[in-house]
C-alpha cells in the first residue's frame, strides 16, 4: 500500500469511526468480526450503533446580522464607532417622541436620526436648543410675513382712496 493510499484509506476509517458507536464491552467479539453478515449481526445486537449525524443550523447564524441591525451586540466592536449605541438609541426614541409631537418636521428628524454620529456628539439638551431655535425662527419669519402682508394690503387700501 503506497502512503497516498494509505492515507485515504486511514482519513475514510476516520470518518466511519466518527459515525459509528461500538461498545467497548464487545470488543473481542467485534475485532473477530471479518464479514459484513457478521457485522450486521452486530448491528441488529445493538453492538455497533450508527450515530445520528450532526446538524449544522445556519439559524443562529443568520440571527446574529439580523440583531446587529436591530443594534444589538454594540460591545462586541472594536474600535470607537458603535460605542455609545445605548446613547444613540436613547437619542433616536427622543427623536421618534419628538416628531409625534409634531415639535419637529421630517427633515429634521431625517437629519438627526440618519447621522448617528452628529446625534452621538450632541445632547439631549443641545437637540431640544436647536429645534426650540429654529422653531422661533420660523415663527419670527412667519410673523414678519404676516406684518408684511398687512402693511402691502392697508398700502392698497390707502391708494385705493386716494384714486377715489
Amino acid at each position: 500500500m503506497t502512503r497516498q493510499n494509505k492515507e485515504t484509506h486511514l482519513r475514510s476509517w476516520a470518518d466511519v469511526v466518527c459515525k459509528i458507536w461500538l461498545n467497548p464491552t464487545e470488543q473481542s467479539e467485534i475485532g473477530n468480526a471479518n464479514s459484513r453478515a457478521h457485522i450486521k449481526k452486530l448491528t441488529k445486537e445493538g453492538d455497533i450503533i450508527v450515530k445520528p449525524t450532526t446538524v449544522h443550523s445556519r439559524a443562529r447564524t443568520r440571527a446574529l446580522p439580523a440583531a446587529k441591525r436591530k443594534g444589538r451586540h454594540w460591545h462586541a466592536d472594536t474600535g470607537t464607532n458603535k460605542v455609545c449605541m445605548p446613547t444613540k438609541r436613547v437619542l433616536r426614541r427622543l427623536l421618534r417622541k419628538y416628531r409625534e409631537a409634531g415639535k419637529i418636521n421630517k427633515h429634521l428628524y431625517v437629519a438627526h436620526f440618519s447621522f448617528p454620529s452628529e446625534v452621538e456628539k450632541s445632547c439631549t439638551r443641545v437637540l431640544t436648543d436647536q429645534m426650540e431655535a429654529r422653531r422661533v425662527k420660523n415663527k419670527v419669519h412667519r410673523r414678519t410675513a404676516r406684518v408684511q402682508e398687512k402693511r402691502t394690503g392697508f398700502l392698497a387700501i390707502e391708494v385705493s382712496s386716494v384714486k377715489e
